[in-house]
């Protein structure tokens, strides 16, 4: 039998050890490239992150100069008569579902006469939700109406997002955005889910006698506990805070502020409006503020099969969409 030199077995060595970290060298050069090309998130020191460029897959998702999911530019914006602004978050944006689809373009077929603009921005509170909207929508004349659709994730302190952004300025660092995709996930922190994990064993337990078509995920009773327990004071005059400031600030411009009340997909299956303590807290600050609202929680829970209008835990499909609408 012939033996192997050890200059053999070094070369062989050698050669695997190369041929590893070419394989390795292109892989990562194709994800690199593959990432480049759906990706719809920069770094921002004030607000996380912001939203620019366009993908394709799953859902076409664009956004224009202003870093809004609208087709025209800030300019020709500019040169509609009127236009109705939906503010929120990844509800309104609606990135699971086409653009003409979302509830927002929905509404705008239904006005006939106005432009109304997705102003929804992905893993935003209103806090955040505020600062987009008055540096990238500030200086449109033409505004006539802002709608905010509010939830759960708009119950934050002060010091929660704080910590949320400055998460996401380390996770930068470490190429984060590249390793998840196009997309944050929202780094769920205080009280409400702190609760949601210790008490989700029991939440499964109970839905396991039941015959659901649909799943019910941790997410869902982030949400719908959420919704049932209410938040600490502290949390709602932060929020009262930033209402008032946004009131404030439309006032001053003659701007109609008003509000819409969606609910989530397990909350709408098992309860209504008269359960919804969190929203009953916000809902009184809108009063204070004599900011009108309307809350579409009973609408939902009337369907025959409310869950069956979402793709996930709190995002609509198109039907969900059209009911909104």
């Amino acid at each position: 039998m012939k033996s192997i030199s050890i200059k053999q077995i070094t070369f062989l060595t050698l050669s695997t050890l190369i041929c590893t970290l070419l394989i390795e060298f292109a892989t990562r050069v194709f994800y690199l490239y593959e990432e480049k090309k759906i990706e719809v998130t920069k770094y921002d020191p004030q607000l996380g992150w912001d939203f620019q460029g366009q993908r394709e897959i799953p859902f076409p998702l664009r956004f224009n100069d202003a870093g809004i999911r609208e087709p025209l530019t800030k300019e020709e914006i500019k040169n509609k008569n009127s236009t109705v602004v939906f503010l929120g978050n990844s509800v309104v944006m609606a990135q699971h579902v086409l653009p003409e689809v979302t509830f927002v373009k929905q509404v705008q077929e239904l006005l006939g006469n106005r432009y109304v603009i997705n102003a929804g921005f992905d893993g935003y509170e209103l806090h955040r939700e505020i600062i987009k909207f008055e540096r990238a929508l500030s200086d449109l004349k033409n505004i006539e109406t802002v709608i905010w659709v509010p939830n759960i994730n708009d119950f934050k302190t002060e010091d929660s997002i704080a910590g949320l952004i400055e998460e996401t300025a380390r996770l930068h660092q470490q190429e984060w955005n590249t390793l998840t995709k196009n997309f944050f996930s929202d780094i769920r922190k205080g009280h409400l889910f702190e609760k949601a994990s210790a008490s989700f064993q029991n939440f499964v337990a109970s839905f396991q006698t039941r015959n659901n078509e649909v799943i019910f995920t941790q997410k869902d009773f982030y949400y719908t506990q959420g919704l049932l327990e209410g938040a600490p004071p502290e949390t709602v005059q932060f929020l009262d805070s930033d209402i008032r400031q946004l009131k404030n600030r439309l006032d001053k411009r003659g701007i109609k502020f008003q509000v819409v009340f969606l609910p989530t997909r397990q909350f709408s299956k098992e309860k209504g409006w008269k359960d919804a303590k969190t929203f009953h807290q916000l809902a009184a600050v809108l009063d204070n503020y004599q900011i009108p609202y309307v809350q579409m929680l009973d609408l939902f829970h009337q369907q025959s099969n409310p869950e069956n209008l979402f793709i996930d835990y709190v995002h609509l499909n198109e039907n969900g969409h059209t009911l909104v609408a």
